[in-house]
């Protein structure tokens, strides 16, 4: 089954229903129905091909918050086309990095016409092949200087949105019928669990202001309520802007919240969900995993908990430092096998190679699992330092600045000191008009995390954190800015 064959069979089953609504300028109150959806994709495919684009076509494709986007991509998978898609906000160098690797043969800029301008000096017996069925060309945020390209494949995919929508349904009770989007679409996360995921569920897709800034968070109660929003994705910043910046509305929304794109903590988790009344699912997965492989859990009460809970569709083990499976309860580096995992990057043998432990995935996440087969993540273990024989994951130095009232968003760096010695600094942002110098906070985080786990050194700034893909933390960017505000 191919991704396409979701919107052929809602359009058949509810054609007049809408599919997408966008309530942002400069579309605001532009509305599409599944039929819509289909008969764009048609026109659109023509105006592709008319262009060049046809069978086996790699099309690097420019998204962007326009109501064409899926039909663009609905008209590719039509003439067996496969998009390459690239990020707007991606830089001069990392751009032409994710063409060239891609071998595109043209670029589409998504608009209210699709045109192809060809890309000189590809040819098709010039690249290596891409796996059978590959729906899409999905490339890393960009934290690194190398982006790795990631074949998405529409069988897998298909598989992975159903099962994680059934999942999700009988958690809810019944399915979604209001989709909420209030992130930018800037890649393959955002793309699948938005516009694909609520595709399976049968839901309409609500465009909302993207929760990029206290002004967005402000109002963004008010757009769920007026919109009746009943389930919608967020990233951890996210979980951790909201409380800070708004206050409970007056009736708890019936929103389901799911949380991706990064372990949330327990602290957060339990802040977010007692604040404002609501359930929230913390799921797990990867690009590498095709999509979410772990759809969140509840604890005895039936509400939802901290943990990413079981496997969906694949086998997960953890694994010590010498790459020894853990038995029983444990923790260690999570990996993954199964029908839903990618076969790995394209055309990047020494990145598979890290990648795989023989048929077994190397996530790169520290997870620990109890004694009924629960997982919850602990963090990266590349986010990790080595500090006095103690192991500080970054994640939690974070967590427990975010803890403070007076902090908005932070982000801890590794700090390299003469002899090979690791330790941590920290950067935080305050919220508007806080009054607080960096040796308050330090002294308080040594307080709480005690001095074999507390920074080094806190420096406190007014710039909004460097951020990439779904307003993930830039560690690579991050690690300049401190290096910069330290003066080291």
């Amino acid at each position: 089954m191919h991704l396409q064959d979701i919107y052929i069979e809602n359009a058949a089953d509810r054609g007049s229903d809408p599919a997408l609504t966008y309530t942002v300028p400069p579309f605001e109150g532009v509305t599409l129905t599944w039929s819509d959806l289909i008969e764009r994709s048609e026109a659109l495919a023509e105006d592709l091909s008319n262009t060049g684009v046809r069978s086996g076509s790699r099309v690097a494709t420019v998204l962007g918050d326009h109501p064409n986007v899926v039909p663009a991509l609905l008209a590719m998978w039509k003439l067996d086309a496969i998009p390459v898609l690239l990020d707007p906000e991606w830089g001069e160098s990392i751009r032409a990095g994710v063409l060239s690797h891609s071998r595109a043969d043209a670029i589409v800029t998504v608009e209210d016409q699709l045109a192809a301008e060809s890309i000189a000096g590809t040819t098709y017996d010039e690249r290596p092949a891409l796996p059978p069925g590959t729906a899409l060309l999905a490339y890393t945020s960009g934290s690194t200087a190398a982006p790795k390209g990631i074949p998405l494949q529409h069988d897998r995919l298909v598989a992975a949105l159903f099962s994680s929508a059934g999942k999700v349904s009988g958690f809810r009770g019944n399915p979604p019928r209001r989709f909420g989007s209030s992130m930018r679409l800037s890649g393959a996360g955002v793309l699948a669990l938005h516009f694909a995921w609520s595709a399976a569920f049968g839901a309409e897709v609500v465009v909302l202001p993207v929760l990029d800034n206290l002004v967005a968070a402000e109002t963004y109660w008010d757009d769920l309520a007026r919109n009746e929003i009943d389930q919608t994705v967020l990233v951890p910043p996210h979980y951790e802007l909201l409380p800070r910046a708004t206050k409970p509305p007056e009736n708890p929304p019936s929103t389901l919240f799911i949380n991706a794109s990064g372990a949330l903590s327990p602290s957060a988790h339990e802040r977010f969900t007692e604040r404002f009344g609501v359930s929230l699912l913390n799921c797990y997965g990867l690009t590498e995993t095709t999509f979410a492989c772990m759809i969140g859990d509840t604890d005895q009460q039936g509400t939802s908990s901290p943990a990413v809970g079981r496997p969906d569709l694949v086998k997960v083990r953890l694994c010590d430092e010498d790459g020894n499976a853990v038995d029983g309860p444990g923790e260690g580096e999570l990996e993954v096998r199964g029908p839903t995992i990618s076969d790995g990057y394209y055309d990047n043998s020494e990145a598979n190679a890290n990648l795989f432990s023989g048929p077994w995935m190397r996530t790169g996440d520290l997870a620990r699992r109890d004694g009924t087969g629960k997982y919850w993540i602990v963090g990266r273990q590349k986010d990790a330092v080595m500090k006095g024989g103690t192991t500080v994951y970054l994640n939690e130095v974070e967590e427990a600045c975010l803890e403070l009232d007076e902090v908005l968003e932070a982000v801890a760096v590794r700090v390299d000191l003469p002899g090979g010695i690791e330790d941590l600094g920290l950067i935080a942002r305050l919220v508007e008009g806080a009054e607080v110098e960096a040796e308050e906070l330090k002294a308080t985080l040594d307080r709480t995390l005690g001095d074999s786990r507390a920074p080094r050194s806190v420096v406190v700034t007014e710039r909004v954190l460097p951020r990439i893909g779904q307003d993930k933390i830039d560690r690579r960017s991050s690690q300049a800015l401190w290096l910069e505000l330290a003066g080291k």
